[in-house]
């Protein structure tokens, strides 16, 4: 599976990026059987 987000803001970035081990994200993921530590997350800037 792959998940793109883009982040415009570079503060909200650092402030969110890893806003997926949240407990609203866990529940959602619990629905498919996996949780955040079940991902390889990579974060990138553009150019």
């Amino acid at each position: 599976m792959f998940f793109g987000v883009r982040w415009y803001d570079k503060e909200y970035f650092d402030k969110n990026r890893d806003i997926y081990k949240n407990k609203m994200h866990d529940h959602l993921f619990s629905k498919f059987g996996v949780s955040a530590e079940s991902f390889k997350v990579s974060h990138f800037i553009a150019s």
